[in-house]
């Protein structure tokens, strides 16, 4: 349900309904649940996720459902922390960019079925190939489950493809669909009224959401290559909040339509590279409305929060890579139009510099912007009152890193940060939204991995967060402080692996809000191939999910499911 940060100070009195709401992003560890991610402590609107190009994050909170992403059609998931406004724009908290699969030349199949607790079960099929100059790759899931946590059960259909045709050696249109669709319990709570209220509320949605690509690549000659896409996407969300005791207390509804377009000329040698582009985006929430029915518990007025308007932004760009000797210059410059808060120039500068052969130092400046969301330019209500004359969160970001090959067996990178921000959106005290605080979010980053040992390797992290309100100098909370992860693989490389895998998070919780965060959540996987005769293999596969049985919420309203088994098949030929 789409929130700000700024949703815990509304209402009158001991007690707030809206607060309740927000917690449902964070808390969930099982299969499509809502989830929200936090970048070096930044709050979740502050992070822009793309796939193929096309921005997911809602229009109006500018936050994203990642747990109705599916996975399957995935190639790789490239994050980049902290502002990355010189070559992607509105940023503070960084950027996920997700890249799909690629069509192949030679033609592969895969079937995937796993079946697990409370009748949870992902079923999957994909193929790839080419026929003359045409190449594709098609993908369609379904992914089922009862819940494994009370309201919590989920069902969703998705299907994706990528189609390449290369008119000549040196020009190829590109092309892309990818559709889910979905409905979902999102667990329940109990209001937190004074008594004798104590009223019961479940949770649900449905979603669907579409998003399309086009684009003409063509090499221009050895070291230039021109790119010119269209991009087009919808997102429907329909969530509710039901009284146990009958009647709807919320429902919440969004449907945004968004095109847009982008030239990219990149021209490049060994030792420099360069790309000059712009961008084109224009976003509308064709239908948007909040209500809560106050009336249905208390003698009090319902309330109603809707949008009108829409986004857009046009925007240049270049980005330069330099290498001269051990020395790697890489520099970047945007500039950004928009019609909500103000037009923004963002520079970036970074130094990379080869110590030795198997150690690289890094450097980076970069000036970063966050544009005003619709909801607080033109929407929110509720007690909160939004405020047409924002202007965009500004940020000054620094990162000093340092990667290096300590033996032939261990690697080991190590990063500091530090995002000061200014003009941040808070409420006054009339409560208006308005461009007041200063905050600064520090801190740092270790990543150990190992080579295989006796088939053995491990991987382990460490991150640590420190923020805190300049303006007010109160501590910030509602964010991950401390966070540890600790992986071990064995593979034998012929028919056998096990993975382990634990995440520790040490959450600095909102306050009147509990938290459960003082045990690790271990995940293991089993995988063995069980036939091979080329072209056909087929391997099975077991996870055990919180082995351990472990706790790892902000709220008690919303906890994480416990233990659970899954195990499936997948066959290749």
């Amino acid at each position: 349900i789409p929130v700000s940060r700024q949703t815990t100070a509304m209402g009158t009195g001991p007690w707030s309904v809206r607060p309740v709401m927000t917690h449902i992003f964070k808390n969930r560890r099982g299969p499509t649940n809502l989830r929200a991610i936090f970048i070096q402590g930044s709050p979740q609107k502050y992070s822009i996720v793309k796939i193929d190009g096309v921005t997911l994050n809602f229009l109006s909170s500018n936050i994203v459902d990642f747990g109705s992403i599916p996975v399957e059609h995935i190639e790789r998931i490239e994050v980049i922390k902290g502002p990355a406004s010189s070559s992607w724009g509105s940023s503070i908290g960084g950027i996920i960019n997700i890249i799909t699969k690629s069509p192949g030349n030679k033609p592969k199949r895969t079937l995937s079925g796993s079946y697990g607790e409370k009748n949870t079960g992902d079923y999957r099929a994909e193929a790839s190939g080419g026929v003359n100059n045409l190449g594709y790759y098609i993908y369609a899931g379904n992914i089922v489950s009862d819940g494994l946590r009370e309201n919590t059960g989920f069902d969703e259909n998705n299907l994706y493809t990528k189609l390449k045709l290369n008119i000549t050696e040196k020009t190829n249109i590109l092309f892309t669909f990818g559709y889910n669709r979905g409905s979902r319990g999102l667990g329940r709570a109990t209001l937190p009224l004074p008594p004798p209220f104590n009223l019961g509320l479940s949770f649900s949605d449905e979603f669907e959401h579409l998003f399309s690509t086009l684009s003409l690549n063509h090499s221009l000659n050895h070291n230039a290559n021109l790119s010119i896409s269209l991009r087009a996407s919808q997102k429907d969300l329909n969530q509710i909040a039901n009284l146990e005791t009958g009647g709807v207390f919320r429902n919440f509804i969004e449907r945004d339509r968004e095109f847009g377009g982008s030239v990219v000329l990149m021209w490049g040698k060994e030792d420099h590279s360069v790309v000059i582009g712009a961008d084109y985006d224009n976003k509308e929430p064709e239908d948007f409305t909040d209500r809560i029915n106050y009336s249905l518990i208390l003698p009090m007025p319902d309330t109603v929060a809707t949008i009108d308007k829409r986004f857009e932004n046009y925007a240049v760009y270049l980005n330069d890579t330099v290498t001269i000797d051990k020395l790697t210059l890489v520099s970047g410059i945007r500039y950004d139009h928009t019609n909500i808060g103000t037009d923004f120039v963002s520079p970036s500068l970074g130094i990379i510099y080869k110590l030795t052969d198997k150690t690289l130092l890094r450097l980076y400046a970069v000036r970063g912007f966050n544009t005003p969301t619709l909801q607080e330019t033109n929407g929110l209500g509720f007690g909160v009152t939004s405020n047409p004359d924002l202007s965009a969160e500004k940020v000054w970001s620094y990162h000093a890193g340092i990667e290096t090959e300590v033996s032939d067996y261990i690697y080991l990178k190590a990063l500091i940060f530090r995002h000061d921000i200014s003009d941040v959106i808070v409420i006054d005290t009339t409560g208006k939204l308005v461009n007041q605080d200063k905050q600064r979010r520090q801190g740092a980053e270790v990543e150990l991995r190992t080579a295989a040992f006796c088939n053995t390797s491990l991987s382990t992290g460490f991150a640590y967060v420190d923020a805190d309100n300049r303006t007010t100098g109160a501590l910030i909370t509602d964010y991950a402080r401390y966070t540890w992860d600790i992986g071990l693989r064995y593979d034998d490389r012929k028919s056998f692996k096990a993975i382990a895998k634990g995440h520790y998070i040490w959450w600095l919780p909102a306050p009147q809000t509990s938290s459960e965060h003082n045990a690790f959540i271990w995940d293991i996987n089993l995988i063995k191939k069980i036939y091979r005769k080329e072209p056909v293999t087929a391997e099975a596969f077991f996870t055990a999910h919180n082995i351990f049985n472990a706790s790892q919420y902000t709220t008690d309203l919303f906890k994480n499911p416990g233990r659970w088994v899954e195990g499936g098949l997948r066959i290749k030929f």
